[in-house]
């Protein structure tokens, strides 16, 4: 029996040494969330105008081309639950903060990031934005535990081998914007998006989701910035496809919150400046992320920035003028 247990030590115990230390070495492996996180607290006390989204605005909306510094904080399959999570933790850190883009597009409102195939992203924000999982379903997933587990044992080992100094999100930019595919718009593929997109859509959720846009609204309101609801362009192939009944009653609902908190709303969805060159297939390319950028610039934060300018001046004015 003593033998069995001399034994099993000596095979255990430098299994759980290399697990814990793989566990904590993968700490140091960049991805997505931790990159944008310490790209974002680098320049909080700078940031003008902040975007929030999924992945049609992380990819398409990059704040290289705006008048003002701004920061990308979209992310692949971010649902407006994280949205709402993520302005509520660094808004107070923000004091320059004039502008936030809200990006809704045609599944954000019936669509969470708990009942999504990619659940596991929800990990990543538990982990390293400290945000609590929305739901109970996966509190006792081993991925919510073990980074070997969320990587995959075969990423993990990569990163080992590469002695942990690995960048699993190289699209990202410093502004947070996260590089958009390359490649032509394949009719097919834009179709299986849109299938994709409708599977993870639930009418159930659009309370709850209109329950987080409040709150943001209200908080936005409270700290004087100016929010601004922007649906991103899409390839006419997607919105061919498109449940018209589900289209509606998203756009009916977005305008009833623009007119409940007087935020304007921006649909570039149907917009025919862009083509199938400006897509990768639902997303936009290298070329519709460019266009698209300076159009928000142009249409959307030149014009909100020269208001507040204005406004600026004008209580100045009457300061000076009782």
């Amino acid at each position: 029996m003593n033998k069995l247990i001399r034994t099993g030590i000596i095979y255990i115990v430098p299994t759980i040494l290399i697990l814990f230390f793989m566990e904590n070495h993968l700490l140091l492996v960049q991805n997505s969330y931790n990159k944008k996180k310490r790209l974002l607290e680098n320049e909080l006390s700078k940031i003008k105008v902040l975007v929030l989204g999924s992945s049609l605005p992380a990819n398409g909306i990059d704040p290289s081309y705006f008048a003002v510094n701004g920061f990308n904080l979209a992310n692949i399959s971010q649902s407006l639950y994280y949205d709402y999570e993520l302005i509520s933790k660094y808004i107070s850190g923000m004091p320059d903060l004039k502008l936030v883009i809200i990006g809704i597009d045609y599944f954000s409102l019936e669509y969470k990031l708990d009942e999504n195939p990619e659940y596991w992203r929800s990990f990543f924000y538990e982990r390293f934005f400290q945000i609590p999982l929305k739901s109970k379903k996966h509190r006792f997933d081993i991925c919510r535990f073990s980074l070997i587990e969320l990587y995959g044992g075969k990423r993990s080992l990569e990163c080992a081998m590469k002695h942990f100094k690995v960048d699993l999100a190289p699209d990202v930019k410093d502004n947070g914007a996260q590089l958009p595919q390359n490649g032509k718009c394949s009719k097919d593929k834009i179709r299986g998006r849109v299938l994709f997109h409708h599977g993870i859509m639930h009418v159930k959720n659009i309370e709850k989701n209109m329950l987080y846009l409040n709150k943001m609204m209200q908080l936005l309101q409270s700290k004087s910035v100016i929010p601004v609801i922007v649906t991103s362009p899409l390839p006419r192939e997607y919105s061919d496809c498109i449940d018209k009944t589900r289209y509606n009653k998203m756009q009916e609902n977005v305008h009833s919150i623009c007119v409940k908190y007087g935020a304007k709303y921006h649909n570039y969805m149907f917009d025919d400046r862009f083509i199938s060159e400006d897509f990768a297939d639902d997303h936009l390319s290298n070329i519709g992320s460019k266009k698209f950028s300076k159009i928000v610039n142009q249409e959307i934060i030149a014009p909100e920035m020269d208001q507040i300018n204005d406004q600026k001046y004008s209580e100045k004015i009457n300061t000076k003028n009782p």
